[in-house]
This record gives structure tokens, sequence and C-alpha cells, in this order.
């Protein structure tokens, strides 16, 4: 097909496909009619409210309403038709506008606030006379445009005097005239036009077709929210001094007296009573009081209650009487209040008493001890002030006996208080009341008058009480009846309190984020038993385990987030608790004194937050339950651990926290020495998880914890951030337990003989089945639990260096669980080898002798020798006082000798024979116990001296001697031995005494190597070779022993001369140095094949000296 055609073909079917598209539909939103809106209170002939003092009238009646008018919201919407952009207006939503009219209470009021829902739109403004015109813009309000729209237009208020205008645009609106005044009513007319004052001024008109401004705009939406209005409305009517009393809240509140007055007087809604009648100078003294003590009132009566009932509301209130008095005819008004003298008030008594008709004292039980006033506190709210009386609550058995009182009148805290107190006076003491019938002489006593009574039957004296009612009587009866009660002035005061500000604010922190926090990989025990055993996860899941320490008292909990870098987060569990935590105060060592039961006491912690949840628990509950379950460190690495305590308690100085009875090492982890600062987390008291959310085997995560309190959560981007990667902690083995070594946890000294050279450092430990483990066990437990199944163990030998010198490996499924690791082996393994200095030893006992044949080349049956020196490797005993002896050849005739007496070492040479005789000794020279020496001894007869060395140190020289060639020499008299060492057998020594047989070395002493030399050997030959290894060929060497046979009971002489010697009883150590190392021991499990190793090894720090061992931790490189 030609070219051209097919780009015809494909243009024809791209015109076809935009003519067949679908057109896109666009729909306006239709506008609501009047009949579709629902407005707030509208009702005919609910009664007009009064006002006292400031007051919100959060309903006010909506008495008429009507002229609707819309104004479209437009959107412009892009779209594309045949290749172009097009555009088209919608309209999404309308304006609404509407005019309203408010009866708000009777007036005339002084100034008014307006409000919508709980928002003030126009503050507190005065209305003067003829009407005020409030202007009102905010096109925000209900959330702007795109939401519920705003407001705006105008408000003309009528303050409702007697000579208010009719509002004009009111008239204008309203389709049947004539329209009233509404006179002597405050009224509000919310009318238009509405500006967008909020952008300057230019703004939407809106018209109807006559060209009258549309009303007030109400928003977007067809429910009118109702509106409130703030209304202040002072009388003065009584013509006080100060008719206006400020409250603590910064409020206006009437003068109670100009309320009283007011009442009394006003003829549309009051008693209409005419001014002649009322005692206005005992007004006025109440209204000067009542501002001076600041008591003032704001009240809204509906007319729902009676004038009388209203009268009495307030005079209840201010504690005053109101009566009419009998004499002047008048009303009078009369504060109860502590302003007499007792010594000038009457007494009534049996003199002018003539009857007590009634005389009463309630019971303790029948009063109060906690009174409750509820007044109008802030924001026109409820608050109430309270009083208690701690004696009259001691005499009720320390019980509660509360009153409330409702006073809607009071706005001030102070005021309430002392309302509070007044109430509490009243009804927690139990007042006498009394009714008397006297003569005539109590005609002046009035209601609120204080009198003394004087009742001598009943043991009554000077009782002041205070008149309640009076009745006269009749002309032709001779009597007056008082009703009183005792006076509460003149009982003791009690002690009462303002309230608390009602600026208070909720005890509730914002949510921060936790100061201490971490994530770890749940163990397999924590993961089966909380998770799995419900079906949740799978028991060889990876999951989360999150804790975080506590930001805020308040806060109590938090949701986990988690992402795997780079998806966004997403909530993976949520927790309601915070983890108590604190870090260590002293090292906390992995050394417990049971097995992996610490009881030592010494688990210090500082606390950081929550610790006072902590409780003790049973050993049970902590093994089979989790009780008390922590974690120290970093539970994710070798240095980490699991434990969990029995008891606690706070240290000495009450700043930190004692555990005992602390289970070590439990689950997968090993007891650690843990340093100073190390954080413990307590989660059976509160951790967290990703619940649900299973993780890769080695995937690596972030998590965050968004803390919860009662004001909201944590924002996400105000959150740490975790970073956690898995290691498939949950599918690994559980490390072997009850790993000893010489059937210690941790080894100590002991004193005894060193070790034999075939001796062995002894390991065990026991079997451990994270499948079988139903509950917590400790590592200490002897208890063997499986093998699991394929399943084998390794144990990694490292020397003080942390090289690996040894690995052994046991089969799977093994029921292996020891090892002996052999001094030869440990030797061969640390590259010791076997020297002068670091050689296998002979230890003797008391009974070990090495004999030697005779033999010429020692001097024995051949000729004499001019020259000789002798050298021992040894270590001594604790025992350098007692005789003993190191080398001994010859007999009590000749011979030569090295020994140790009283503390020193003494050496000498002697002859009886045919030569000439001679005998000398060198002199003592002191040593020490315990210790190891290089001893030396050289025989010169050519130069006539000498000399003794020790550790190649020329210690004592004797020359100028006269000393003959040694002659031959045999062993004594019935022996063939010419050779001994370590025992002595008829040679001499320095004091003459060569009768004494035995003189063996003392327990404990070692010798590792001797040698003779049939020379005498100089200073710097003995210094410069007393540590090498020698060949046994050397020029003058006579014998050479390096004690490296190891068993039987031949010494073998390393010369061609085969000078060897016969042993009893021999004890073969091992070398010196091995009994010295330091070996770092590693135990673990592992899958069979190279699988997953358990997540932590055992470890251990062990050196082994000659006198037992030394312990300590030990963690060397990585498997």
């Amino acid at each position: 097909m030609p070219f051209w055609l097919m780009f015809l073909l494909f243009v024809g079917s791209v015109i076809i496909g935009e003519l067949l598209k679908p057109k896109p539909q666009f729909t306006n939103a239709k506008a609501s009619g009047l009949g579709d809106f629902t407005f707030p209170t509208a009702q005919e002939g609910r009664p007009i409210p009064v006002v006292w003092g400031t007051a919100k009238i959060p309903g006010p009646n909506l008495v008429w309403y009507g002229n609707l008018a819309t104004v479209p919201i437009i959107e412009v919407i892009k779209y594309k038709k045949m290749f172009r952009s097009k555009t088209k207006k919608v309209i999404k939503g309308h304006r609404y506008f509407i005019d309203m009219h408010f009866g708000i209470c009777h007036g005339p009021i002084d100034a008014i606030a307006v409000g919508i829902q709980d928002r003030t739109i126009k503050s507190k403004t005065a209305i003067f006379a003829g009407g005020t015109t409030l202007v009102v813009s905010d096109t925000g309000f209900f959330g702007g445009e795109d939401r519920g729209g705003g407001i705006g237009g105008t408000i003309n208020v009528r303050a409702g005097n007697d000579t208010d205008p009719v509002d004009a645009e009111l008239a204008a609106k309203i389709a049947k005239p004539p329209v009233p005044g509404f006179r002597r009513v405050c009224t509000a007319f919310a009318t238009g036009p509405t500006f967008d004052f909020d952008s300057g001024g230019e703004g939407i008109f809106a018209f109807f077709d006559n060209g009258t401004a549309a009303g007030f705009e109400i928003g977007n939406d067809e429910f009118v929210e109702p509106w409130f209005f703030e209304v202040t409305r002072i009388p003065t009517g009584l013509g006080s001094a100060t008719p206006i009393i400020v409250n603590d809240f910064g409020r206006e509140d009437a003068n109670p007296a100009e309320v009283v007055f007011e009442l009394l007087t006003e003829h549309t809604w009051g008693a209409g009573i005419a001014e002649a009648l009322i005692d206005k100078p005992s007004f006025l003294a109440v209204a000067d009081t009542l501002a001076t003590e600041g008591f003032g009132v704001s009240l809204q009566w509906d007319q729902k209650k009676t004038v009388e009932d209203m009268l009495l509301e307030i005079v209840r209130q201010i504690d005053a009487t109101l009566f009419n008095d009998l004499v002047t005819g008048l009303f009078t008004l009369k504060l109860i209040r502590d302003d007499f003298d007792p010594n000038l008030i009457p007494t009534l008594d049996q003199t002018n008493v003539s009857e007590m008709r009634q005389y009463s004292r309630p019971s303790l039980d029948e009063t109060t001890n906690e009174i409750k006033v509820v007044f109008t506190g802030e924001n026109f709210k409820p608050q109430d002030a309270q009083a208690h009386e701690l004696a009259n609550f001691n005499v009720q058995g320390e019980n509660f006996v509360s009153a409330t009182f409702q006073y809607p009148g009071i706005n001030d805290t102070n005021i309430a208080a002392q309302v509070a107190f007044r109430e509490l006076r009243t009804t927690s003491f139990p007042l006498a009341r009394a009714t008397l019938k006297t003569n005539r002489e109590s005609f002046d006593l009035r209601p609120g008058d204080a009198f003394k009574f004087t009742w001598a039957p009943l043991g009554i004296l000077d009782l002041v009480m205070r008149v309640n009612g009076v009745k006269y009587g009749t002309l032709d009866q001779g009597f007056i009846e008082i009703d009183a009660v005792e006076d509460i002035f003149k009982l003791s005061n009690t002690i009462w309190g303002k309230p608390q500000s009602t600026d208070w604010e909720e005890p509730v922190n914002p949510p921060v984020d936790a100061p201490f926090q971490d994530a770890f990989s749940a163990p397999f025990h924590l993961v089966r038993q909380e998770f799995a055993d419900f079906g949740f996860l799978s028991e060889e899941s990876n999951m989360l385990a999150t804790v975080a320490g506590e930001p805020t008292p308040d806060a109590f909990g938090y949701a986990v987030l988690t992402r795997s870098p780079p998806d966004e987060f997403i909530t993976t569990g949520e927790t309601d608790a915070l983890t108590p935590t604190g870090t260590l105060t002293v090292e906390y060592a992995a050394t417990p004194a049971t097995g992996h039961l610490d009881l030592s006491n010494t688990l210090e912690v500082t606390p950081d937050s929550r610790m006072a949840l902590l409780t003790a628990a049973n050993i049970t509950e902590v093994l089979q339950n989790n009780f008390n379950l922590a974690f120290m460190g970093d539970i994710d690495a070798q240095s980490g651990e699991i434990l969990a305590f029995e008891e606690l308690e706070v240290a000495p100085g009450g700043t930190t926290i004692l555990f005992n009875r602390v289970h070590r090492g439990l689950m997968d982890t090993t007891p650690k020495t843990h340093p100073i600062g190390t954080r413990i987390w307590f989660v059976f008291f509160g951790m967290g998880t990703s619940e649900t959310t299973e993780y890769g085997d080695t995937e690596s995560i972030e998590a965050k914890y968004l803390i919860k309190t009662l004001a909201g959560t944590l924002d996400e981007g105000a959150a740490s951030v975790n970073l956690h990667t898995f290691t498939s902690r949950t599918q690994r083995p559980y490390p072997p337990g009850n790993f000893l070594i010489e059937g210690e946890v941790f080894p100590v000294a002991t004193d005894g003989l060193t070790e034999a050279v075939n001796a062995e450092l002894n390991l065990t430990w026991a079997h451990r089945d994270r499948i079988f483990s139903l509950f917590n066990v400790d590592q200490g437990d002897p208890t063997q639990i499986g093998p699991e199944a394929l399943v084998d163990y390794q144990l990694r030998i490292r020397d003080e260096g942390d090289f690996l010198i040894r690995t052994e490996d046991f089969s799977p499924g093994s029921a292996t669980t020891a090892f002996d690791y052999e001094c030869l082996v440990e030797a061969a393994d640390s590259g010791i080898g076997v020297d002068v200095i670091n050689n296998i030893a002979l230890a003797w006992s008391g009974t070990v002798v090495v004999n030697f044949s005779d033999a010429t080349v020692v001097n024995s049956d051949g000729a004499g020798y001019d020259v000789k020196t002798t050298e021992v490797k040894m270590r001594t005993a604790s025992n350098v006082t007692t005789r003993q002896t190191i080398w001994e050849q010859g007999n009590e005739v000749n011979g030569l000798i090295m020994y140790i007496d009283a503390g020193s070492l003494r050496a000498g040479v002697w002859s009886d024979g045919a030569i000439t005789p001679f005998s000398e000794f060198t002199n003592p020279v002191a040593i020490l116990p315990d210790t190891k020496y290089n001893f030396a001894f050289v025989f010169d007869k050519l130069n006539n001296r000498i000399r003794l060395y020790i550790n190649g140190i020329l210690v004592d020289e004797r020359t100028g001697l006269f000393m003959d060639t040694l002659p031959a020499h045999s062993g004594g008299s019935g022996t063939t031995t010419s050779l001994r060492i370590g025992s002595f057998n008829r040679t001499r020594f320095h004091d003459g005494n060569n009768t004494s047989s035995g003189l063996v070395l003392q327990t404990e002493v070692l010798v590792f190597e001797a040698r003779q030399w049939n020379a005498a050997r100089t200073t710097a030959e003995i210094l410069a070779n007393q540590n090498v290894n020698l060949v046994g060929n050397e020029a003058g060497l006579a014998v050479l022993y390096e004690f490296s046979d190891g068993t039987g009971g031949v010494l073998t002489d390393e010369t061609a001369n085969n000078v060897d010697g016969a042993m009893t009883t021999p004890i073969w150590v091992c070398p010196d140095v091995v009994l010295n190392e330091t070996l770092g021991l590693e135990l673990d499990s592992r899958f069979t094949g190279g699988g997953l190793i358990s997540h932590q090894f055992q470890d251990r720090l062990v050196t082994r000296s000659g006198w037992g061992y030394a312990w300590g931790d030990f963690w060397g490189g990585s498997p």
C-alpha cells in the first residue's frame, strides 16, 4: 500500500475517533429555595427574656426571615475538542443571602456582642439611642469558597428604648407594612448589602430584580448555623452610687440591690410597686455594701419563674432578707452580715419570754462537710467552688457529706468561694433553732436582727440568735411569736479558700518524641508465645519488637510505623503502653554466685521512666509466663542479654532500684558483663510490636513511633527513625546451656598441685532445643533439653591475641556434651613448644627421687676432674626453710652438692682421698619461695675458686682456696648411684653432716632442666646460655636433662653419654606458660551443612595457672 494512502487512512481514523469521542458532561449546581433552608429558633409566643448584668443568649428568637438571594460560584474547566483546548464555565455552588430579624430581650440594653456557633463575629459594642449598625465581613468563616463559604453584611441593633425609631431597612424588606418600632425590646436585623471587606472593599453586591439590595450572607449551605448575643444591661432605677460591679472575668455585673429594686417597681414584667413604698435608704445601704464586697449578679430571666421567685433567688444569693416593715409600711432590704456588737443587742430570757414553744439542735449526722457552689464562670460555662469542714469530716468517720447549691447569678470566683464558705458554716454545724412567745418588748425586732437568748432550765446562756420571721399577732393579743436560728457569725471560724482559677489548662501535654527508643528482632520464644499461638504469625516469623520510654507522664502509647526504603511509612502496629526503662548505676558482671541465677543483689538501675510499675514475681511467673522480662543492652548483638527478676527494692538513698534473684541469659542469649550506663528495658510492662507484619530474613527497615496523649498523636515528621536489619533470629538454634569449665560456670583459683602433663581443661554443656522449650530456661539449668534435630555444636578456642587456635565440631544430634582440652595439645596449638623456659616440668611431692647409675662422664669410676659447672632451672616451693637437696653426686668421701637451707642457696665440693684433702662451701645467698630460678655452681681447681650464680648473676665467690682435683666418686656405701636430683644419700653439707638421708625437694617444687659441664663456665657463658635450648653435643657438656619426656619413669640424657635417670613416683606437669595462658572459649549451636548458627554463643575468658584458674568474660571475633 502506498505511503500516502496509509497516511490518509491514519488521519481519517484520528478524526473519526475525535468525532466519536463522548462529549464532556458539565452540570451546573442548582440553587436552593427558601423552603430548603433550616433556620435556628423561631417560635411564636416565646417569652421575651430579661437580662441583668452581662448574659449570653444562645438561642435568640428569629421572628422573621426572607428575601433569599443567591450568587453563583463559577469554576472554569478546561477540556479538549478536535485537537483544540477549550474552556467552559460551570456553576459549582452558590452564595446565599437572606434577611433575618431577631428578638433578643427586654430593653434598653447597654452593649452587645454577636456570634455564630461558638465564635464571636462582632465584639462587644455599645448601643446608643436610635440604634447602632454593626458591620461584619469574614469570607473564610465557614472555610471559604471551596467549603462552607463566609459571612458578611450589616446588623442593625435597636437597644429597646421607649423612643427607638422604626428600622427603615426592615420596613423596606417586609412585604406587609406598617412595621412597628419594637420599643422596649432589643432587636437585631441582619441584612445587606454584602461587601468582601477582607479583599479591600471590592466585592459582590447581591440585588433583587427591583434593585433592592439582598440580605446578610450566611455561607454556601442551606443550614443556618445558630447565632448568639452577649448582652449587657445595667439597671439604674435605684440611683445607687455603684450600679456596675466588674467581676474577675472582666464582665460587667449589675448591683443586686438595683436588680431587686427594678423587680419590685417595673410595671411591664415586674411587681409594679410604687417607689414610695420602697425604703430606698435601706436599699442604697445594701447597694453600697455589695459594691464594697464586689458582689454583683448577672442573670437572664425567661419569666418562667414568678417575680416572687426571682426576688427570693437574688435575696438568697446575697444572703439578705426582704420584708415589709409594719412600723414604716415600706419594703425593706437588709443584709445578713457580721455587723453588730453582741453587747449592744437585746436579750430574750424568762423575763420577757412567756413560752419556749420549740427548741432543737440537729445531730451531726444531719450536717454536711463539703459544699459545692455552682456559678457562671469563664465563657459563661458552669464552674464550681468548694469548701470543706475537716473537723466535721473527722467526726463523721472521715466520710464526705456533700451538698450542692446552684447560684447562676454569681459570676465571680472570689464571691463564689465566699458563698461556699457561708453555706458551709450554715450546714456543717448543728445550729440551734427556736420558736419563742414573747411579750411586746420584742416589737422592734425585725427579720435579720440579732438577739441574745438565755434559758436557765436548759442551761442556755447568751446564745446569739438571728430572727428568721416575726408574727406580731392581733391587737387584742399581748404576745409576739419569733422564729429564730443560731447566728453563724459568732461560731468559730472555718478556713476556706478561693477556688482554682478558671484559666486552668487541661493536664494534657502535646505529644513529643520518646527520649529513649529502640527496635529489636523479637526472639523465637516471644513470637511463639505471644503471636504464633494466636494464629497471627508462624513461630519462625521475623517480627519487630519495639520499646519507647515515657516522654511525658500522660503519654499512653504509640503507633508503630515501618517501611523498607524507599517505600512510604505505613502503620504496622499499635501499643497502649510505654516501656519502663533505666540505666545501670554500676557495672553488672556476668558472674553470678549460683549458676545463672544471680543472688548478689548487684543489679542496680537508675530509673528514667515508669519504674513504679515494676513488681516482684515468683519463679513460676518468671519462667512460665514471661513476668518481669527485661532486655539489657542491644539484644540483637553478642553483647546484649535477656533476663528477668523476681525481687526488687529501693536502694539506700532512694534514687536507684536494686534487683535480686535475676535469671540470666534467657531465650537465645547468654550472660554478659554490662558496663555502667547500659540501658535496660523492662519489656514485660510495655513492649510494642509490628503485630501481624512479617519481614524478610535479611530485610532492613526503618521504624517510627508516634507517641499518643489525650491531645493527639505525634506528627510523623517529628518522630525519630530507628534502623533495624533482621538476621533470621527466630530460625536460629538456641546456644548450648550450662557451659561449665572444670565443673564451674566461672572457675576460681584453688590451691593444690599443678596439673599433670596428661591433664586437661574439662568443658561441659547442656543441650537446648528451642522447639521443645515451652518455657524460659535459665542458661545455668543443667537439664538436658534436646538436642534439636539437625543441630550440631562448634567449640572455638582463641589465644590472647584473639587468634583462632583450635576448632572442634560435634556431629548433629550427637549426645556429646563435653570436651577435654589436653595440656600437650594446648601447648602445640599455642605454638609454645618445649624449651628451657617453657618446658614440661617434674613436680616433687615429697617422694619423687631421680637416680643415675655410675658414669665416668660425671666422674664416677674414672679419672678425677679439675673443673665442673652444674646448672639447674627450677621453681622453689613455698617452704625454703627446710634443708632440701637439689643436686648431689658422689659420697661422703668425694662429692659435689647444691642445696637449699634456712632460706638460702648453698653449694660445695670436698675430697678426703689420697690426694690433697679439701672441703669448700659457698656462703649462703637468700632466695624466695614460689619463684623460678636458674642456679649455677662452678668448681674451678685450676684457679683455686668456687662460684655461685643465680639467674646468670654471680652472687658468691671464694678464691685463694687450696683444692685439688676432684677424684673419681661413686655412690655411697651400698649403692652404685653416682648422681641424684632432688634427694640426698650420704654426701655432706657445710656443717659436716653426712648422715641424714632423704632431705628431698619440698612439695610443689618444679624442675624444668638440669645440665652439667666438665668445664669451668665463665660468667658470660652462663648468662648467655642459661635460657637457650641446647642440642646435646656442645663442647664440655657432660649431661643434659630437659625434662621433656612427659610420661614414664625415665629421665633422658639428651647427650651422647646417655646417662639416663630412673625415677620413682614421677609427676609430670604442663609447660609453665601453658598453665598461665589466657584462652577465649566460644561454644555455639549450628544447623548441619553450614546452616544458621545460634543467635549468640557461649563465651568465656579463662586463664590457667599452676595453681588453678582465673576467669572473666571473653568475646573474640566472629565465629
